[in-house]
């Protein structure tokens, strides 16, 4: 056995030897939050957990990883059992999970995330999570130096299976044609997970959904409670460049009913990147991708007369890692590793694009730390200006990918979007 294997195995055995001692919190759990006047809550998007059984950490898988979208996939169970840690030394009334759990569905991954969530569950946490595109119904994969080995992943059937206790269990209204139900947080303040990727659904809302969802908004307004929706694909547009896969297939129907019903906050994730978009009062916040730089997750406050703020908070590894006594540097430093990690991404592929033009070796240096530099400023929510880099590369590769994908990022007021606030309902 590897030492990181070994290294795991301890840490779910703690988890197991902590659950033993917390019998009897759950079952006051939905009585704490419904007693809750002001509540706070966490909201943490696309973990991509890969369980150490599935990897060998070989050359082959790292190859992998280093060439793709700049997560640090190799440490996703350091990243979660830091997460879990920090969440538990600050408790909040929930924590809500917006897919992508796993890379990409294998059970393994999704049963030993299941014992790395627990103790959340039960230290009275609410705990609501729901898929996202790489958790259900697709292929999974093994990695070794030998082989990448695809086998099958998990079905719908088996997600509400494994997950049953973080969410659905807990519902007061769950929708028969996917994975989406409601829960309430308190009498005055209800969420509503709405699935678009469980039975083949492939990020399109259906009719049948749209119209639970409708009842859910119809019984909230009866009852006078305010409603968060949370979905994993993005409710608004967030960059007009990318508007297939990543926009809920069928959203306008929904931001109508948003419209109709008075919804004005709903969270997402599935871009990776942390990003606000407003649209005719209704907001849309995308928690960014706990594998990527900053690794870190939203912590949303809500005061009693429903004013909300909402602010996030990176995941402070190296001080989990030093409590743990691990000695792996990266995870010591591990803020600069995972945003060094993401720039590495970028500029391979950046490289690779320079590569096919004609431009001198000054000109290629400056068009590379531009684009590395604005693009983890972008995914991390804090580009408040481009810089004069972006006039290079409209001026030597106008038609390259990175140049129009630079000018979108203009197309509305550059801000910090790691800050929110509403004022009372």
């Amino acid at each position: 056995m590897s030492r990181r294997k070994a290294s795991f195995v301890a840490a779910v055995t703690a988890v197991l030897i902590f659950l033993s001692g917390c019998a009897g919190i759950k079952d006051s759990q939905a009585a704490d939050l419904n007693r809750s006047k002001s509540l706070s809550l966490v909201f943490a998007s696309d973990l991509h957990y890969l369980s150490p059984e599935m990897t060998d950490y070989g050359e082959r898988f790292m190859a992998i990883i280093e060439q793709s979208d700049g997560k640090v996939t190799h440490y996703t169970p350091e990243i979660v059992q830091a997460f879990v840690s920090q969440i538990l030394k600050a408790p909040p009334d929930a924590v809500i999970l917006s897919g992508d759990l796993t890379l990409n569905g294998d059970e393994e991954s999704h049963r030993e995330l299941v014992e790395l969530l627990r103790p959340l569950e039960e230290a009275g946490i609410g705990l609501f999570l729901m898929p996202g595109n790489h958790d259900v119904d697709g292929v999974a994969y093994r990695f070794s130096d030998d082989d990448v080995t695809a086998i099958d992943g998990i079905s719908s059937d088996d997600f509400a299976e494994i997950y049953q206790s973080m969410g659905r269990q807990q519902a007061f209204s769950k929708d028969d044609s996917s994975l989406s139900y409601a829960v309430k947080l308190s009498e005055d303040l209800w969420i509503i997970m709405i699935d678009v990727n469980g039975y083949g659904a492939k990020g399109f809302i259906s009719a049948q959904t749209l119209s639970w969802v409708k009842d859910q908004l119809r019984k909230a307004r009866k009852s006078k409670a305010t409603v968060i929706g949370v979905s994993h694909q993005n409710l608004l547009l967030h960059n007009k460049r990318f508007p297939f896969g990543y926009q809920i297939i069928g959203a306008e129907e929904l931001i109508e009913l948003y419209r109709e019903y008075g919804v004005k906050l709903h969270f997402s994730g599935h871009m990776h990147m942390q990003h606000i978009k407003q649209l005719d009062g209704i907001t849309d916040i995308v928690t960014s991708c706990l594998a990527v730089t900053p690794n870190q997750y939203g912590l949303l406050d809500i005061a009693p007369d429903r004013s909300m703020s909402y602010q996030t908070i990176p995941v402070d590894v190296p001080a989990w890692a030093a409590e743990k006594g691990i000695t792996d540097g990266n995870l010591l430093r591990f803020s600069d590793y995972a945003m060094n990690f993401f720039d590495q991404a970028t500029e391979s592929q950046v490289l690779d694009v320079l590569e096919s033009y004609k431009i001198s070796q000054e000109d290629k240096e400056e068009l590379k730390d531009f684009a590395v530099d604005v693009n983890r400023r972008y995914f991390s929510g804090t580009l408040t200006d481009l810089g004069p880099g972006l006039s290079l590369w409209q001026e030597k590769l106008p038609d390259a990918f990175f140049t129009p994908y630079f000018e979108s990022m203009m197309e509305e007021p550059l801000r910090d979007m790691n800050h929110w606030s509403l004022g009372p309902s």
